[in-house]
């Protein structure tokens, strides 16, 4: 029920760790149970053998396990090997007395996290180390998923190159003129743009008003394209366009890296140079091609384009000079 009060919103509690404690001294093994429960699930066990069973059980699997080294039936060192072999996801400390400190060391060599001497004398010290453990394997988890993103993320980056057409002053061209008329004429100029975009195996990335933002695996195909769409647009004012204007477009080109999703699809999110390219396009005059040093470094066409003075968003650009 909402009596127009904000809705408080109660974070979960965070789910309690198991540890399971492994020490054949009952009395040590009873205090550790008893002071380790007010923050974690504590498991116990007499020995190594009696341990594993409990590891080996997917139901009180521990977390961690903290176990003695000297102990009858199977020893803390046996066990850390099996657990290694076996559950590495379990981390593993040892309580090692005095005589121990070279087992405790050879453990570290084997795999376990760490060794707390015996006897234990602060036992806060046993709750700072295996909270510091956690805290660690946190960490760890988040580096590996940040890990695995960025390997998922950049198996699917790749270079393309974006082209960014725009109509200039399309709201001009359209007044006076009858409104279904001015409809049919752009709907013939897309589809006379899309004819020549998918002859040059470009994909249509999206449009904006009257823009159309297209991508090509090749740059020398981006560019052949535009300069084609260019050389068609005379015949297309000539044969298609109904008003009383021609169409004049500006056209902007960059090259480089993009993500695609599985469906084959540019995740604007992660494509800065589709927005270079669209920048690129505003700073073009009417019936001009400007492209990208990075676009112009692809081609075989550099014979065709000449450097500027300016650049875009850093981005150094050449203009076509076959359009005049």
């Amino acid at each position: 029920m909402n009596n127009g009060l904000p809705q408080i919103k109660i974070a979960p509690m965070p789910e309690r760790k198991t540890i399971l404690v492994v020490d054949d001294e009952p009395d040590l093994l009873l205090i550790l149970k008893d002071f380790l429960s007010e923050k974690y699930n504590v498991l116990s066990a007499n020995n190594g053998e009696e341990a594993y069973g409990i590891v080996e059980n997917k139901t009180s699997r521990p977390d961690l396990v903290l176990s003695d080294i000297n102990m009858p039936q199977m020893d803390g060192v046996t066990l850390l090997k099996k657990i290694r072999e076996t559950y590495p996801a379990i981390g593993v400390m040892m309580l090692s007395g005095q005589g121990d400190v070279r087992t405790a060391v050879e453990a570290m060599r084997l795999g376990a996290q760490d060794y707390i001497s015996k006897p234990v004398q602060v036992f806060e010290e046993i709750n700072i180390r295996i909270a510091n453990y956690f805290d660690k394997q946190k960490i760890e988890n988040q580096l590996a998923e940040f890990v695995k993103l960025r390997e998922s993320l950049y198996s699917q980056v790749k270079i393309l190159t974006f082209v960014s057409f725009d109509v200039v002053d399309s709201h001009g061209l359209k007044l006076g003129t009858d409104v279904l008329l001015a409809q049919y004429t752009f709907i013939e100029y897309h589809k006379f743009l899309e004819e020549i975009i998918r002859h040059y195996n470009g994909a249509i990335n999206g449009t904006a008003g009257d823009g159309v933002m297209c991508s090509f695996e090749s740059a020398q195909g981006a560019v052949e394209m535009a300069i084609e769409v260019h050389h068609q647009l005379k015949t297309f004012n000539q044969a298609k366009n109904k008003l009383f204007h021609p169409f004049r477009l500006r056209c902007g080109i960059h090259t480089g890296s993009a993500v695609v999703n599985k469906e084959g699809r540019v995740d604007q999110m992660f494509a800065q140079v589709l927005d270079v390219a669209g920048h690129i396009q505003k700073q073009c005059p009417e019936n001009e091609i400007y492209i990208s040093k990075e676009t112009y470094d692809e081609i075989t066409l550099k014979h065709e384009f000449l450097p500027l003075n300016t650049e875009v968003d850093g981005v150094a650009t050449f203009k076509y000079k076959g359009n005049k």
